[in-house]
């Protein structure tokens, strides 16, 4: 897409180790959105700290997002899913370290975003692993859609997701948006 902003969204674990590499070979730029996802705030506040100091001459907006397992997978991605629609237009890229659950969710949330993200203005420009804390990342070779959807399902999952469960008014909530 090549619009100027991105999001990067690097997994931590408690060995915040492979999670430096991660940022470090997600090439962070000026203006760039970073969104560091862990289970430990710890792990989450070192990272945070890394990330200011190494990268304190770029202007670059820095969350932490701690994730709770008793929180479900669904409720989790689309939980950053909206964090990264809130900064549409933008491409991404996920950088995956960290625990199971953590590479689950990010894992998830780039199958999400390949579903859904030419309906939102967002373009997955890279997914990798950092298989530890040494060596190079791992790029995922493709980015599986969880579904092909056409832009009028797309719409109309929004409008049953908004509150329509009916059909008379997915039709009449269709038309008023849509037409």
């Amino acid at each position: 897409m090549g619009r100027g902003r991105r999001c990067i969204i690097i997994g931590v674990g408690i060995n915040i180790a492979p999670a430096r590499l991660a940022l470090i070979n997600a090439d962070v730029n000026d203006g760039d959105y970073v969104i560091l996802v862990g289970g430990s705030v710890d792990a989450l506040n070192a990272l945070t700290e890394f990330v200011r100091h190494v990268y304190q001459d770029l202007n670059i907006d820095v969350k932490s997002i701690t994730v709770n397992t008793q929180v479900s997978l669904v409720d989790s991605v689309s939980m950053l899913r909206g964090m990264i629609e809130g900064n549409a237009p933008c491409d991404v890229v996920i950088g995956i370290a960290g625990d199971r659950w953590v590479t689950t969710i990010l894992s998830f949330l780039a199958m999400a975003l390949a579903t859904v993200g030419g309906f939102t203005n967002i373009s997955i420009n890279r997914v990798f692993v950092m298989p530890g804390d040494k060596g190079e990342p791992v790029d995922w070779p493709i980015i599986p859609r969880l579904v092909d959807l056409s832009l009028v399902e797309y719409r109309v999952l929004r409008l049953i997701c908004s509150g329509h469960s009916l059909a008379r008014e997915i039709v009449k909530g269709y038309a008023l948006k849509f037409q």
